[in-house]
């Protein structure tokens, strides 16, 4: 096992980016398409890696909670794990949407509820992709539509979950955005 520790006299190096190269994939049948980007850096012990890092575009994500302190969920399939898994309400941005019409947009699509809508924070999607998620909280939501407005390729079902659910969905990782969920609650007083 290699020691990673610096040894006094050793000076740390910093990670320098030796180059970088685009990747586009398209499906020719939908159109479909992904940018990967090839990012080599060399390491401050001297080797060099190759990183692949998802080229993605901005989306928002919604923490929405009813009048009667119900959680807006969505539940749909994922290709990853195969299955249906619960999740925020949100989706991507599109070119010069002001972030709080989009995330205002995307509840209503994904849910028919309308609410207000606060500003919480902005967060990488992870260490390997580009995309960041600008997330909201939206209080005193109601269901303003029984009709949603979904892209061909969605398919998912709206619950409302009673808060104290919804802890016990988070506390064992059974929703995605539980750390916008966890920074929501805590902004709201709601975590107890």
């Amino acid at each position: 096992m290699q020691n990673n520790k610096l040894s006094k006299g050793n000076q740390k190096k910093p990670f320098k980016k030796l180059s970088q190269q685009k990747i586009k994939i398209t499906d020719k049948d939908t159109g479909y398409g992904k940018t990967v980007l090839l990012k080599q850096f060399c390491l401050p012990n001297g080797l060099t890696e190759v990183f692949f890092i998802d080229e993605g575009k901005d989306s928002v994500q919604i923490f929405a909670l009813t009048q009667d302190k119900n959680v807006i969920l969505v539940k749909q399939f994922r290709a990853g794990t195969e299955k249906e898994e619960y999740e925020l309400p949100g989706g991507g941005v599109e070119q010069n949407e002001d972030l709080k019409e989009a995330a205002k947009r995307e509840l209503q699509e994904e849910t028919g509820h309308v609410g207000e809508i606060q500003f919480l924070c902005s967060l990488p999607y992870g260490p390997y992709s580009t995309g960041l998620r600008h997330t909201f909280i939206a209080t005193s939501c109601n269901r303003e539509t029984k009709n949603l407005d979904l892209d061909p390729n969605e398919f998912l079902s709206v619950n409302l979950i009673p808060l104290e659910k919804f802890r016990d969905l988070i506390k064992t990782g059974q929703v995605r955005g539980f750390d916008v969920s966890y920074m929501a609650l805590d902004k709201l007083n709601l975590l107890t």
